[in-house]
């Protein structure tokens, strides 16, 4: 603990205060994404995950320029 924050320490507190009642499928419910769960038995496409954060142009681009250099690195899992 003591390369945490006190700012970090509050959060993971937050977190566990808000999620500690809930069952497995209750914290799949609030963490899984209609994404996720249109990509359950596949792959999420990025473009699925860029839409539900309502990701600007800029962010978009940004994605798409990593990816393409992950790419042409043959970098696995792009």
């Amino acid at each position: 603990m003591d390369c945490l924050s006190e700012s970090d320490v509050e959060v993971f507190q937050k977190s566990f205060d808000d999620n500690a009642g809930l069952s497995f499928e209750g914290l799949v419910q609030k963490s899984h994404s209609s994404a996720w769960k249109e990509g359950e038995n596949t792959s999420i496409r990025m473009s699925e995950i860029l839409d539900e954060i309502d990701a600007d142009k800029e962010v978009r681009d940004m994605v798409k320029n990593e990816r393409e250099i992950m790419s042409a690195l043959s970098v696995k899992n792009v």
